[in-house]
């Protein structure tokens, strides 16, 4: 009641989980994990890496202050072994950012692929989140 409308402030986030219980990761993946996947395919065991990307998360709002994203994690694999020959794994990434005062203020979030960055680089890699 004190915090309405965001969450309580002992919300167990577990309750957002819709994977069985063998299929949840003890803690946030990173990329660079193996995946074996048995009897999902008709070539019969499919394995392969996890991509390893590190992402930069960084708000803009309208009053023109700019706010990075210091948490984030990869939250969750999707894997469709059937789609194709191969099978077609998607990544979500889930960051969050303190700014209940500011959130009409919210311009965008650009989301970077910060390796890129590291050598100097413009970011081959950038896309737009705009946020209406």
């Amino acid at each position: 009641q004190t915090r309405a409308p965001l969450l309580a402030a002992d919300m167990d986030e577990r309750c957002y989980q819709c994977a069985p219980a063998d299929q949840q990761a003890p803690e946030f993946l990173r990329g660079g994990e193996a995946v074996v996947l048995h009897h999902l395919h008709p070539s019969g065991r499919i394995t392969f890496t996890l991509p390893k990307l590190d992402l930069g998360f960084e708000t803009r709002f309208f009053d023109g202050s700019q706010e990075l994203h210091a948490n984030r994690h990869l939250h969750t694999v999707i894997l469709e072994p059937d789609v194709a020959a191969l099978p077609r794994v998607s990544l979500v990434w889930h960051s969050a950012l303190p700014c209940h005062f500011k959130v009409h203020k919210l311009e965008r979030t650009v989301i970077t692929h910060k390796s890129d960055r590291s050598l100097g680089q413009a970011p081959a890699d950038e896309a737009e989140l705009v946020l209406a």
